[in-house]
């Protein structure tokens, strides 16, 4: 089985959120990482946008909360401050 996360951001998104080519994108998009070395980073990317982004993106993963642990710890670093998990209950 893979191992995949997903985004989507509503095709009204406000203009100042994001540039056109995310804007427009209503469609699902996914990176299949199947945990590789890698993972780690598209979840700090992922954790980093959803915060920048807050409900004008959505974020879910094929994985658990714990699986994003790493991934959180890399974007607090980079950033400098404290973020959370960004996939919500209802969407896991």
């Amino acid at each position: 089985m893979g191992y995949t996360h997903y985004w989507q951001m509503p095709i009204d998104a406000p203009e100042d959120v994001a540039d056109t080519a995310l804007r427009d994108c209503a469609e699902i998009i996914k990176a299949k990482t199947r945990r590789e070395p890698y993972d780690v980073v598209v979840v700090a990317c992922l954790v980093a946008i959803k915060d920048r982004m807050g409900d004008n993106i959505k974020v879910r993963s094929d994985g658990e909360a714990e699986d994003w642990v790493d991934g959180i710890r890399l974007a607090e670093e980079v950033l400098g401050r404290k973020l959370k998990y960004p996939v919500e209950e209802s969407e896991e």
